[in-house]
């Protein structure tokens, strides 16, 4: 500044002190002021000196190796594997005696559990609630919450560490080579103007990071973690030594009080705020949320299993050596693939089996025939019954419809096509709302299963009865249902249809009390 302008300065500053152009004037002297006594010295008539260059490659050589670090763990791409990190930091909250119970909640132990002949069953899944109960109770203790704020500074730390810190070296030494970590820089002064958006960028990824050793701890962790164990004592030294760079940096050179004062500066503003990053995520709730999801899902695979193990002496009743027909989609091929990237699965896969395997081998296309033709040509003795039994085979002829529809659901392009499914599972590795929309696809899949299998074994029931009124019917001197019965039932057209319902209809007693086993059958 030149002696006239100081001098006019001082006189504006004395006898035109209120005008809001001087006042502004005053605040941006105070500002230049400040800058220019910080301590490194960063700043000098309008310009950026080497020092804050200097300072910002140091920050870029210790962020490097963290960012490695980060990019295989909590900061992957693959949204899964992060979660998957994170889960594992949060589990090191917890005692030995705790991460014992938690383990012990696994599908296989739970499952396991169920051998133990000194309890029932109801009091095996009632001591696994109160496990699971006692672990959701300890997540919501004050040591979790300060799990939750080292994690949240690991976050800015890892969004830090991606920081374009080459672009702002650059500008002071256009020679700078990023990937030689032994170049000698050569600095230029470089006017503030040119950074003041980088300022800002900067500003808005470190304030409020904090450093404790709880944050290098989960670092060394991580370290351990993606390494299976084996990371040596030496590369975490390294890492924590990083760290405190990083943070003398931050704490004392490039503070977030200074780049904001740079910032008011270069706007000629000193009551600017410039935007911070804020994280206010709960890596515990996602852990809570996630072992729920789980425990209730496997709980309701157990239980169906279950089931499954109780009725296989009846299936080998029932079908002998025919094997069970799969569906397409709905079979444990998909469900192997759900049970490797989500804790949903599908529920009612072997009923769903069973279901399709007792229409293509009993209720087959000749017994089919046969209803139908009772329903047109019979002289029905009760109206009323005539009604009732029309209806009933018209429902049941419907059976083999719905099932092919509910396969066809998951070639097609609708909201639980097998593309769908895929395409969520794919997209929930980067983004975890694609797993919630998962999850609800799975639920309403599994509810559409479940009501087929309730609505078509109740209609196959009303059908069963009506064969049972129908062969003792016929047998009697005379038919009291359809007075030309026996008409039917044996002529050329239908006579082996007719012998061959009355040889399988008792395996229909089998049918129904297997599918007791998953669904209330009305009478």
């Amino acid at each position: 500044m030149g002696i006239f302008q100081a001098i006019s300065e001082f006189f504006e500053s004395i006898f035109n002190r209120n005008s809001p152009e001087v006042q502004k004037r005053l605040q941006i002297r105070k500002m230049e002021n400040e800058i220019r006594a910080f301590q490194p010295a960063l700043f000098k008539n309008g310009s950026l000196l080497p020092n804050f260059a200097e300072a910002i490659r140091i920050l870029y050589i210790n962020t490097k190796p963290l960012l490695e670090v980060f990019s295989t763990t909590i900061g992957s791409s693959n949204g899964q594997r992060a979660r998957r990190f994170e889960s594992q930091l949060v589990l090191t909250g917890f005692t030995n005696e705790e991460q014992k119970i938690i383990a012990s909640l696994s599908y296989e132990e739970r499952k396991n559990d169920l051998d133990n002949p000194n309890m029932t069953t109801s009091q095996i899944f009632d001591r696994q609630h109160k496990k699971i109960d006692k672990i959701m109770t300890e997540l919501g203790t004050s040591a979790f919450k300060n799990i939750d704020l080292t994690l949240n500074s690991l976050a800015q730390l890892n969004d830090l560490c991606r920081f374009n810190f080459v672009t702002i070296l650059q500008v002071f030494d256009p020679n700078y080579i990023s990937a030689d970590l032994k170049y000698t820089p050569s600095y230029k002064d470089t006017p503030i103007d040119r950074l003041s958006g980088t300022l800002e960028e900067l500003y808005f990824q470190i304030n409020g990071l904090k450093f404790t050793n709880a944050m290098a701890n989960a670092v060394c962790a991580l370290e351990q973690l993606r390494s299976n164990g084996s990371a040596l004592q030496e590369t975490k030294d390294s890492l924590i030594k990083n760290i405190k760079e990083i943070a003398y940096v931050i704490n004392h050179i490039l503070t977030p009080e200074k780049l904001k004062k740079l910032i008011c500066y270069c706007r000629q503003d000193n009551s600017y705020t410039p935007k911070s990053a804020v994280y206010k995520e709960s890596a515990c709730q996602n852990f809570e949320k996630m072992m729920q999801a789980k425990f209730k899902s496997d709980e309701q695979r157990i239980k169906t299993e279950m089931k499954d193990e109780n009725i296989r002496s009846e299936l080998s009743q029932l079908f002998g050596s025919t094997p069970l027909l799969t569906l397409y989609g709905y079979n444990t091929d998909i469900n192997t693939r759900l049970l490797k990237n989500t804790a949903s699965s599908f529920l009612w896969i072997l009923p769903m089996q069973i279901l399709k395997t007792f229409i293509a081998n009993y209720y087959t296309e000749a017994v089919r025939s046969l209803l139908n033709d009772i329903v047109i040509e019979g002289f029905f003795n009760n109206p009323t019954y005539k009604t009732e039994f029309s209806a009933d085979v018209y429902a049941a002829e419907e059976a083999v419809m719905t099932i092919k529809n509910f396969e066809e659901s998951f070639a097609n392009k609708s909201s639980t096509s097998l593309q769908t499914i895929e395409g969520y599972i794919k997209d929930s590795r980067n983004n975890p709302e694609f797993l919630k929309k998962l999850d609800q696809t799975i639920t309403d899949i599994n509810n559409q299963a479940s009501k087929i299998i309730a609505a078509e074994t109740n209609s196959l029931n009303r059908i069963y009865k009506h064969i049972v009124d129908l062969i003792q019917d016929a047998k009697k001197p005379t038919s009291e249902i359809i007075s030309n019965l026996k008409v039917l039932l044996l002529s050329s057209r239908n006579k082996d249809n007719t012998d061959l319902l009355e040889q399988q209809y008792q395996k229909w007693e089998i049918f129904f009390k297997i599918m007791k086993n998953y669904v209330i059958i009305t009478a």
